[in-house]
């Protein structure tokens, strides 16, 4: 199957605040092409930054960001003044759920929004359920949109 583009709402680290992000994904209701969901996942930023009763165009960043709004204004003015042209180049510019497979010393990283990536990841906690990272590896694939493991 091609790979597509799904538009998630991503619950960033401990801190726990949302917002939306790109996910490569086989399912056909997904984008087809990687430019269509970037431009639907800025529009959903700056629809959620005025809901918030922000002008987007307007908004001024801190340097270090510490509301929900201000974090999105941040992701926004990234997007737009970096705009990435592939995934390749959003991967880098926006965090993504990382995850390292394996024991420490032959440990592999692996993407949880890149499909290849989530296979492999599924293959290993099918593989492997009862190990220790198991449970933390569900957590970070529910928290973008698989709450059943993939």
């Amino acid at each position: 199957m091609p790979v597509r583009y799904a538009i998630v709402r991503d619950s960033f680290g401990e801190e726990g605040w949302v917002a939306d992000v790109i996910i490569q994904t086989e399912d056909e209701s997904g984008y087809d092409d990687f430019s269509s969901a970037l431009e639907a996942v800025i529009e959903s930023i700056r629809s959620r930054i005025e809901e918030e009763g922000v002008d987007p165009d307007e908004a001024e960043v801190p340097l270090e960001p510490e509301t929900n709004v201000e974090k999105l204004c941040q992701m926004l003015s990234d997007l737009e003044g970096d705009e990435p042209e592939d995934w390749e180049s959003y991967a880098m510019l926006v965090s993504q759920p990382y995850v390292f497979l394996g024991e420490p010393s032959e440990s592999t990283r692996v993407n949880l929004a890149e499909v290849e990536d989530r296979k492999r990841a599924m293959q290993w906690l099918t593989d492997n359920p009862m190990n220790i990272k198991a449970a933390e590896i569900k957590k970070d694939l529910a928290r973008i949109g698989f709450p059943q493991g993939g």
